[in-house]
């Protein structure tokens, strides 16, 4: 099949009331090469090419360009569907799902620990301290050698700890 060429009659009618002209490939080339033919626009439908405004015509080649980037970049990366079945009859996301992370509890996790910081930074520094000593500390203390560092009983001590605790609680709900 022979591409077909169809030029505007009429080079200012910007698209309205056209009245076309066939062309051969052979005069549409000569056509466009004429110096009163400069400027012109067409677009190309693969077996017909059209004459069109400049709007038409820049959208078109934007599309087109668009068009013939994902057809380079797919036949270098080719989409492959997770949910295809394996010659072993498994599916890739079968196959690829790490059943070693749980990303449901990491998730929930991190939100806690957020809530735990942001309520710890509306804390006192001399109640921060004794949180980071009882829970935040390498060394395994016990309470009697923590309350001493405190200078607090090892009762008053725990009563302080159940205190601020229960305030960390509200603070993070918050």
């Amino acid at each position: 099949m022979t591409k077909k060429y169809f030029v505007w009659e009429d080079r200012d009618c910007n698209g309205i009331g056209v009245k076309w002209i066939k062309m051969s490939g052979k005069e549409f080339y000569a056509f466009i090469k004429g110096p009163c033919n400069s400027g012109r626009h067409f677009i190309d439908f693969g077996d017909y090419i059209l004459e069109a405004t400049a709007e038409k015509y820049y959208s078109w080649k934007k599309g087109k360009a668009h068009e013939d980037y994902i057809k380079k970049y797919n036949s270098r990366n080719p989409t492959v569907s997770i949910y295809e079945d394996a010659e072993d009859g498994l599916n890739k996301e079968e196959i690829l799902a790490d059943d070693s992370v749980d990303v449901e509890n990491a998730a929930i996790n991190s939100v806690i620990a957020e809530q735990i910081m942001s309520a710890l930074g509306l804390l006192s520094e001399e109640d921060r301290r004794l949180i980071k000593a009882v829970f935040f500390s390498k060394e395994n203390r016990t309470e009697v050698d923590i309350a001493a560092d405190f200078n607090l009983s090892q009762s008053g001590f725990s009563k302080r700890k159940k205190a601020i605790l229960k305030k960390l609680k509200i603070l993070s709900h918050n």
